[in-house]
């Protein structure tokens, strides 16, 4: 099977974005690498594409209606964050920005929920991601609080207090995060020279990553990448607010 024809095949399914992921792929020098090659971050939309997906949008909807940025772990993670960049301190501060490069704010990612399969229907989330991670980060204020220690005596003395911060989530953002390589075994259909099908066919060929991997030794090209999404962005009202472990504010 010719790969390069895929991508055409995919057009004429309508698979539009599953499609511009492989030509961007098929233009790219070699690299097996996903992390070493440019992220694509301008194919995939939240809105208009990923979540008319019934699959992706009941895996945003599981995020929100759960606020899985609320939970111990992601509560961890916000306060590593807040206090690598240095604001847990004895003022309130805004984090997050949500106008950032969708690259910038992976890096701050709280929380993600995984969908997809090889169950899932042939369609264009399909042929583009697969299995994806669909990220979560957060945006507010982090607010430094007193709190009161117990006392270990009996005395009369004043009560000793220590600063702890809460986190106030005024804005949630979701992203799309796939990478869009060839490496191990992973079974892509069986291919025709003009449509695709789960099971063997008379005329139909077996395509899987390894036969991307021979085209890419063959000719010299077929660079491996990250791809994400935009960013969908909701808003609090009012805020979620959460305790940033102790361990942070010391």
């Amino acid at each position: 099977m010719d790969v390069t024809l895929i991508p055409g095949i995919m057009r004429s399914r309508g698979w539009r974005n599953g499609a511009r992921l492989q030509d961007i792929w098929f233009s790219r020098p070699p690299n097996a690498i996903p992390e070493r090659g440019t992220p694509d971050t301008t194919t995939l939309r939240m809105d208009g594409w990923a979540l008319t997906f019934p699959r992706c949008a009941a895996t945003v909807r599981t995020l929100t209606s759960e606020h899985w940025w609320t939970g111990d772990e992601a509560r961890r993670t916000l306060g590593r964050t807040l206090q690598r960049q240095g604001m847990l301190t004895n003022r309130e501060t805004a984090f997050g920005d949500m106008t950032r490069a969708v690259t910038a704010l992976n890096g701050e990612a709280v929380t993600e929920l995984w969908c997809g399969g090889l169950t899932d229907p042939l369609d264009d989330m399909y042929a583009a991601l697969g299995n994806f991670a669909v990220r979560v980060v957060v945006a507010g204020r982090v607010v430094p609080v007193s709190v009161g220690m117990p006392s270990m005596t009996s005395t009369r003395r004043p009560r000793t207090t220590v600063t702890r911060h809460q986190a106030r989530i005024e804005q949630v953002g979701f992203f799309l995060r796939d990478s869009f390589d060839y490496n191990g075994f992973q079974p892509l259909g069986f291919w025709s020279t003009s449509d695709v099908s789960r099971l063997p066919r008379p005329g139909y060929d077996w395509v899987g990553n390894d036969t991307y991997r021979a085209w890419r030794a063959a000719h010299g090209r077929g660079g491996d990448f990250i791809v994400y999404s935009d960013v969908k962005v909701i808003r609090r009202d009012p805020p979620d607010v959460v305790d940033i472990p102790s361990e942070f504010s010391l």
